[in-house]
């Protein structure tokens, strides 16, 4: 007669194969955090970005040589502005952001939202000579005196939180760029 069940062997057996897979799906959830958080980073960039792209479009005038333009677009923006200068550099510093709410306008908006970015991305304060923006016809250079358009690129950067995240130096950037 034989016995009814699953001998000790069998048993044992089926506990290796559960573990291994437990395991493997606990490195899975590890590594889905680790990139979890570099993800909010990007996104939060992303939107830093676009509300940087808002305040220069609101202020065409101290953007673009002529003003308002004489074609029935805006072209020729200026290679040094209240903004940036020819390289890239900003212009404005977090401590130019008004303590009190009230209305702002250009270049306090800018100030402001400057003081968001150290605030938002981790370690972005240590690399702000980093951050750039700049009239720009190739991705990741500024154009320089020599540019006629209304293409301007946004480069931000932050310290990543993870190891292995945003490449060797452990910097991520997210760079973009959108016609004014």
């Amino acid at each position: 007669m034989k016995a009814k069940g699953f001998s000790l062997i069998e048993v044992l057996v089926a506990i290796i194969i559960v573990s291994i897979g437990l395991v493997g799906l606990m490195l899975l959830q590890a590594k889905s955090i680790k990139y979890t958080h570099e993800i909010t980073n990007r996104n939060t960039a992303v939107s830093l970005i676009d509300e940087m792209f808002e305040i220069l479009s609101a202020d065409k005038e101290n953007i673009f040589e002529i003003y308002p333009p004489i074609k029935p677009f805006y072209d020729d923006i200026k290679t040094e502005t209240i903004y940036f200068d020819r390289n890239g550099k900003i212009r404005f510093t977090e401590s130019e952001c008004p303590a009190f709410n009230q209305p702002l306008k250009g270049k306090a908006q800018a100030s402001c939202w400057l003081n968001r970015v150290y605030e938002q991305l981790p370690g972005a304060r240590e690399l702000k000579n980093e951050i750039k923006i700049c009239p720009s016809f190739k991705s990741g250079t500024c154009a320089g005196d020599d540019y006629t358009g209304s293409m301007v690129e946004i480069t931000l950067v932050w310290q990543a939180t993870e190891k292995d995240t945003c490449g060797a130096d452990n910097v991520c950037r997210y760079s973009a760029r959108i016609e004014l």
